[in-house]
């Protein structure tokens, strides 16, 4: 009989008294558990529901079980915290077997899932657990599993731009060379001051830092790069117009394509320039982490590695509260599928674009861009403002996986409004009169949601006011 990952720790931990205590109690209940599963008697519910309670407190402390027997299993602690398939189901998704909770055949296929390369960092409760042991303990940390490393990333999106550049230099060559009023010298310099001074221009739409701190002729400089930038594009947009009258054959479609390809170049820029953030970030994060801890000791260290994790499941907690779900991280679900590495990417990047400036906030440039981390359990998105991430329950309620990731956007949104100018004003609609802060976030968080998945895409759902102020608040996507 093929062992449960319960099993496997008991045999794997022999000894290990914080993984043993709390796996052989996990293990002491199973029967009963199993015997009481489905009971109509309102008895056995009860004492289910008491067991049930029982494991779910068991499980965090198993799993801190885990991640202290792998520090202290040598005099010094280990380079990196690493865990095999049996401890990953355990871990990032809740699945014990032996009769506690439900077997899942699509975990085992998202142990190895890999996870879409874009702009976000994709990770699971163990990826959290070994890059706060690396930043805590000094130790290296190539990322979470199933992503490429931020170098990786930058340097596939840079050939991919250089790839569509010379695409839509094809594409505008073709079609701007049946414009007899335009010459191919006045093309081709276009063309040539978009492609060198792209990556400044974005710098400057997204104020980084090395646009804000330039002084004197280096800013000159860069403001000269910006103006060229915007003075071809708007001669780009000028002789696509006029090729779109002049030209019989180049119609609307055949515009559409080279305005999506010059589209394209703007938003692989944007991801590289928040990339190098991003990755300007981690080195002055594992700075600060370095002075903070410097000459602590293992078990302070180990201290401040189970606080975060305690602070992680509170956040999960929360995001089932906000659900009215079962707030344990055990799996219930013996065949639908969980939210994944590839879903949760396609997911994020079909909203990101839709809220224009939610990566425009100051915390983004402070912070950087919040981290997406699957979590076992169910609930809807949080936010999780203590390290800037956003928390997404592997199983979602009614209203599908969309309204999980709205209600996380949503939570970041409103946590970032620090001067205000959503929630006050937000707060003066008819239908929010009187509200608390609480319920004003709930129904900011539910009409978000309807704005991103409903009225973005035409339909009038929200309540005329509510609406307006969308659009006034939440801009159109250029």
């Amino acid at each position: 009989m093929e062992k449960g990952p319960l099993r496997y720790v008991l045999d794997r931990y022999k000894g290990v008294q914080g993984v043993v205590a709390p796996a052989s109690e996990l293990t002491s209940i199973s029967s009963e558990m199993e015997r009481l599963r489905g009971s109509e008697d309102v008895e056995d519910r009860k004492a289910y529901r008491t067991l049930w309670l029982k494991a779910s407190g068991l499980y965090v402390d198993l799993v801190w079980g885990l991640v202290e027997a792998k520090i202290d299993a040598s005099k010094e602690p280990p380079e990196a915290l690493a865990f095999s398939t049996e401890e990953r189901l355990i871990v990032d998704f809740g699945h014990l077997r032996e009769g506690i909770t439900e077997h899942n055949p699509h975990f085992e296929r998202e142990l190895e899932a890999e996870a879409q390369l874009d702009i976000y960092q994709y990770m699971r409760l163990t990826d959290y657990l070994a890059e706060t042991y690396a930043l805590l303990f000094g130790k290296p940390y190539q990322g979470p599993r199933g992503s490429c490393g931020m170098e990786e990333k930058i340097q596939r999106f840079a050939e991919e731009l250089s790839n569509l550049e010379r695409r839509r230099r094809m594409a505008v060559n073709t079609v701007l060379s049946r414009c007899s009023s335009l010459s191919d010298e006045e093309v081709q310099g276009i063309l040539t001051d978009l492609e060198e001074n792209l990556m400044i221009h974005t710098e400057f739409q997204l104020r980084t830092r090395r646009i804000r701190e330039a002084q004197g002729s280096e800013m000159e400089r860069y403001m000269e790069q910006n103006k060229r930038y915007e003075i071809a594009e708007r001669d780009l947009m000028r002789c696509l117009g006029q090729a779109n009258r002049d030209v019989p054959e180049f119609g609307d479609g055949e515009m559409s394509k080279v305005l999506a390809l010059h589209d394209r170049t703007k938003f692989l820029a944007n991801l590289q320039v928040h990339l190098r953030n991003e990755e300007q970030r981690w080195r002055t994060r594992v700075e600060l982490f370095q002075r903070k801890f410097k000459g602590k000791g293992t078990p302070a260290l180990k201290g401040e590695l189970r606080d975060g994790l305690n602070r992680k499941k509170e956040f999960m907690t929360l995001a089932s509260r906000i659900a009215r779900m079962d707030t344990s991280p055990l799996n219930t679900e013996p065949s639908q599928p969980p939210i994944g590495l590839r879903m949760a990417g396609e997911i994020m990047m079909e909203l990101t674009p839709l809220d224009p400036d939610l990566l425009r906030v100051p915390r983004v440039r402070m912070y950087g861009i919040p981290r997406v981390m699957l979590t076992p359990g169910r609930g809807l998105g949080v936010y999780d403002w203590t390290d800037n991430s956003l928390i997404i329950p592997q199983f979602s309620p009614y209203g599908g996986h969309h309204k999980s990731f709205c209600y996380a956007l949503a939570a970041f949104r409103w946590d970032n409004d620090e001067d205000r100018t959503l929630k006050d004003s937000y707060g003066l609609i008819k239908e929010n009169r009187d509200k608390g802060i609480r319920a004003l976030q709930e129904s900011f968080s539910q009409d978000y949601f309807i704005w991103m998945t409903k009225e973005r895409k035409g339909y009038r759902v929200l309540p005329k006011e509510t609406s307006k102020w969308f659009r006034v608040h939440f801009k159109k996507p250029e």
